[in-house]
């Protein structure tokens, strides 16, 4: 059983620098392409692609289940705001279907068409039951969870990587344009009220909002994740100690007080950063042997996720 006797608290760097596997789960073999923490932080559910899902009680630290998605796979795993259903996308060739589906007994509960090609991310509003997706088809499609049509289509780059702001009120964008825009989700139909340049990379997958809004961290396909000032578009730090020589994607995500960056790389190491001065704190070592390509921070304990070809659960020794 994992200590969760230290539930979550404002981190700093002598508790970053205690981090040590606390479980690894290795019944998985096939490379995680995602992971995502219920509100609560008890269930973390991990998708691979093999097709299969996991589903792990991050306290007694054991796997839960393994879901089975061989007719379309599974990849963009996201929980909604019922700790039981799950929105996720297929992750065979040119599907783009997005599915909302039960963990608790294993059923589908909607599914979503609209994308011409497979969805390369997913978000969902912190507020409300609406998100967004973005495709291989160059479209970013805005959804209600209770309807199976898209609300609006609008247009995009390729690769799109989409992302609410905390608030539920902003949506960001980027592609291989090297710009990140901002649309406001009451007034999308005018397009981007805000459009901030990137430099060092030229191909992006993923943006992610700070927990306080204030922060945008938009990472490369190349080792680098950039830092930028969310209302003004300035650059903050660049994460570049980490190697991607391959080019695949590697997820990033700010701790729950904003303070630190989680990255992985493609040498089986997870990185730590400060979020403010882009300076690396630790480097996770011991977990994995292979690209580490997911990796989440716990929204509520101290507690970190990252997905190989296994499974790793990083928390503070006692």
């Amino acid at each position: 059983m994992i200590d969760m006797s230290e539930r979550f608290i404002s981190l700093d760097s002598s508790i970053i620098h205690r981090f040590k596997t606390g479980a690894i789960f290795s019944d998985n073999t096939a490379r995680t392409n995602s992971l995502d923490f219920g509100c609560d932080g008890a269930i973390l559910c991990a998708a691979y692609n093999d097709d299969s899902l996991s589903v792990i009680n991050t306290t007694s630290g054991l796997l839960q289940k393994t879901l089975q998605f061989k007719e379309h796979g599974v990849s963009n795993v996201k929980f909604t705001h019922h700790k039981s259903a799950i929105l996720c996308t297929a992750n065979k060739s040119s599907n783009g279907l997005i599915m909302y589906h039960s963990i608790l007994d294993n059923r589908f509960i909607r599914m979503f068409h609209g994308h011409k090609d497979r969805v390369c991310s997913l978000a969902l509003s912190p507020i409300d039951d609406s998100f967004i997706s973005g495709s291989h088809d160059w479209t970013m499609n805005l959804w209600d969870l209770r309807s199976s049509s898209p609300q609006a289509i609008l247009a995009t780059g390729p690769s799109p990587a989409v992302e609410f702001d905390p608030k539920g009120l902003i949506f960001a964008c980027t592609s291989d344009s090297n710009v990140v825009r901002l649309f406001d989700i009451r007034s999308y139909k005018q397009g981007p009220f805000a459009s901030f340049g990137l430099s060092g990379a030229t191909s992006w997958h993923q943006v992610v909002f700070s927990p306080d809004g204030g922060s945008i961290a938009v990472s490369s396909r190349s080792g680098s994740t950039v830092v930028l000032d969310s209302f003004t578009g300035d650059h903050r730090c660049t994460l570049s100690s980490y190697t991607n020589t391959a080019g695949i994607d590697i997820d990033v995500d700010f701790s729950p007080d904003g303070k630190f960056i989680a990255t992985g790389s493609d040498h089986g190491v997870v990185h730590i950063y400060d979020s403010a001065s882009g300076k690396q704190e630790l480097a996770l070592t011991g977990g994995h042997n292979r690209p580490v390509t997911a990796v989440q921070w716990n929204p509520v304990m101290a507690m970190i996720a990252s997905g190989a070809e296994n499974l790793a659960l990083w928390i503070p020794d006692s």
